[in-house]
């Protein structure tokens, strides 16, 4: 068996603790989680402490701040970690993947991959030409194309289970409740610098779903977004239609803004002779679990699979560290699907009920 992979966390905001750190128990078997940064001195603290009782570890995680020149991100960095997970607002992640690998490390870093489709190619281009040759890896944690129910969605369609796909329809609607929701109370959420505000941030998480289910990509998209409840600004819903490059059509919704009364995430894809509907249960403001329900010609089944697509996404890093990571799952992993994300969201945002080309 391998070494445990030696990671840090940097970022001590609610995702690493409500989904690393969970992850990371399960997967400490091959991979040890060493440090944790933040700015503040008391967030990096307030994350080492709640790993280290979820670890269940007499060894104490590092904590590394500003304002104590030994506990800089710079001395993190030149620490023996092997890889960092990243998970701070859109706008502020790029300057800290590229520092990471300017030190050598590989990256995991948290969707998007940046808050334009320019930004994002130019890391993924500095990295090929720069450090992938030096062997470093690039992981994006989009946790979606990880989730089994999206792949095994996948996989009914590619296995010719509901016939050729004639058209579809994904369905997401969120009510976000400003005194509740605990992913909204961040200052780059509710005043967002980055395009598209919730609905790329969140949306791009459907996004990947959408085109890891669809058989062929989208080419083709005319949408109409609109704010419902300002304090969701720009825009916190978006309705669209979609063409896909071997004809088939189909209709995305999502939004932040539905009553308390209509919340729902489902994907349905039709075929000739049947069809695949995946539809998530929740657990307050994320997804507890998914049923895939197959009603075919000849094959009829209902299975349900639990979300844990943010332990799949970082062991999918940690076995690209140690060289068993399977191609299908790199393909997922990589930023240039994640970048198309990004494309697919902000296009849809622009579109104004123009058809545009993807």
């Amino acid at each position: 068996m391998a070494p445990q992979t030696k990671l840090a966390i940097l970022g001590a905001g609610t995702w690493p603790k409500e989904a690393h750190l969970p992850a990371l128990v399960n997967l400490q078997a091959k991979c040890v989680l060493s440090a944790v940064y933040s700015r503040s001195e008391s967030s990096a603290t307030a994350l080492a402490k709640a790993a280290e009782e979820s670890l269940k570890r007499d060894e104490r995680v590092g904590v590394y701040f500003e304002g104590s020149p030994d506990k800089t991100l710079d001395a993190l960095l030149a620490s023996d970690i092997e890889g960092v997970i990243i998970a701070l607002p859109i706008m502020k992640q790029p300057e800290l993947i590229r520092r990471a690998w300017a030190a050598g490390k590989n990256v995991a870093s948290e969707k998007p991959v940046a808050g334009d489709v320019e930004t994002a190619q130019g890391l993924y281009d500095l990295f090929v030409e720069k450090y992938e040759p030096r062997g470093l890896k690039w992981h994006i944690l989009e946790n979606f194309v990880h989730e089994a129910a999206y792949v095994e969605a996948r996989d009914l369609v590619a296995n010719n289970d509901i016939g050729k796909l004639a058209f579809f329809s994904y369905s997401v609607c969120f009510h976000v409740d400003p005194e509740s929701n605990r992913f909204y109370k961040t200052e780059w959420r509710t005043k967002p610098s980055h395009q598209g505000g919730f609905l790329l941030d969140g949306g791009v998480h459907h996004s990947a779903a959408l085109h890891l289910a669809l058989p062929s990509a989208p080419t083709e998209i005319s949408a109409f977004a609109s704010l419902n409840k300002e304090l969701l600004a720009p825009a916190d819903t978006l309705h669209s239609i979609i063409k896909t490059a071997d004809g088939a059509v189909g209709t995305f919704e999502i939004s932040f803004a539905s009553s308390p009364t209509h919340v729902r995430e489902e994907l349905v894809l039709v075929g000739e002779t049947g069809h695949v509907k995946v539809t998530a249960t929740s657990d307050g403001a994320r997804q507890a679990g998914f049923t895939v329900e197959l009603n075919g010609a000849t094959k009829k089944q209902s299975m349900f699979f639990e979300a844990n697509g943010v332990e799949k996404a970082i062991e999918c890093f940690v076995d690209a560290l140690q060289g068993t990571a399977s191609a299908d799952a790199l393909t997922r992993a990589s930023a240039p699907r994640a970048t198309r994300d990004v494309h697919f969201m902000l296009t849809a945002l622009g579109s104004n009920g123009s058809s545009v080309k993807l």
